[in-house]
């Protein structure tokens, strides 16, 4: 059957309760959640992907502290499941992994090339519009 409209207005994450029942099927399954796959086209309507993004933020009424860096790439060049298949995610797709730390309003984000271990790069929007549209694929910052 045919979607009657496109819901261009409509942000309800509409997989929420989906996702929330599926990490409770347990019986030997496992289940993460890819936050985005940047993806560019041909020019002829092919689409190729040219980033992994995982998205994470500090709660609303907190600044991002550099602790809160610290704990979130802790968390990532740790080993723990998540970052692991994250990293197998993007190898299968040939593109680079980034993690990204976004405060509300979106004014300030942190980058992490995940593959380089480099450090965290912070950009105001422009920046990071820029670095979306041009840089993202390329792994560099």
């Amino acid at each position: 059957m045919a979607k009657n409209h496109n819901r261009i207005d409509d942000w309800e994450d509409r997989a929420r309760l989906y996702r929330e029942w599926r990490y409770q099927v347990k019986h030997g399954t496992y289940v993460f959640d890819v936050d985005q796959v940047e993806w560019r086209s041909t020019g002829d309507g092919d689409l190729y992907p040219v980033a992994v993004i995982e998205l994470t933020r500090p709660d609303d009424y907190v600044r991002c502290p550099e602790a809160y860096l610290k704990t979130v790439l802790t968390r990532y060049l740790s080993g723990n499941p998540q970052s692991v298949h994250l990293r197998g995610v993007a190898k299968a797709l040939d593109v680079p992994l980034w993690v990204v730390v976004f405060e509300s309003p979106l004014n300030r984000f942190w980058i992490y090339n995940a593959d380089e271990d480099t450090r965290w790069w912070e950009l105001n929007e422009a920046q990071y519009r820029r670095w979306l549209m041009e840089d993202c694929r390329s792994g560099k910052t």
